[in-house]
């Protein structure tokens, strides 16, 4: 999808599967020059970025949105402590995202990374989940799929 926004629309893409820290940071700051008015981020390294480092950035910018659980938890501190100066939608938040994304998206990739870094087949296997929320529903859901048994602990009282 990278090579073709490049390819047929002219939109730059900052960003290398894999890549390093440093690259990381220099593909944000490759972006950050580009003026951004609305930015999508992950884990909220963009936003953090232009609000320590480019806060000439933020005249023109409308706002941003974050997917992750880790950036809108970061956002949400630095609109505590009133450095947030731009709106941001906790795209994580939305239940769309619980549904789709976390049941289905996180379940599929969490086998998908167990059989790559084990080589196991999951039929017959009994596979412990250990939270039921939407992630854990959708990885006993992919376990079942594979012939897989879920044994689902208890929630934990405190």
């Amino acid at each position: 999808m990278a090579a073709s926004l490049v390819k047929d629309f002219k939109i730059p893409v900052f960003a290398i599967k894999g890549e390093d820290r440093i690259t990381f940071f220099k593909n944000i700051v490759a972006a950050i020059k580009y003026n951004p008015a609305i930015t999508m981020d992950d884990g909220a390294d963009l936003v953090s970025t232009i609000h320590k480092n480019y806060i000439d950035v933020l005249k023109n910018m409308i706002g941003s949105m974050e997917e992750t659980t880790t950036g809108v938890i970061r956002l949400r501190a630095m609109a505590r402590d009133n450095a947030l100066k731009i709106p941001v939608v906790a795209v994580n938040d939305a239940q769309t995202k619980n549904m789709f994304d976390n049941r289905y998206g996180t379940g599929q990739s969490t086998i998908d990374g167990i059989i790559r870094a084990t080589d196991i087949l999951i039929a017959g296997k009994n596979i412990v989940i250990a939270g039921y929320g939407w992630c854990g529903r959708g990885l006993a859901s992919r376990v079942r799929g594979l012939g897989g048994h879920v044994i689902k602990l208890p929630r934990l009282t405190r």
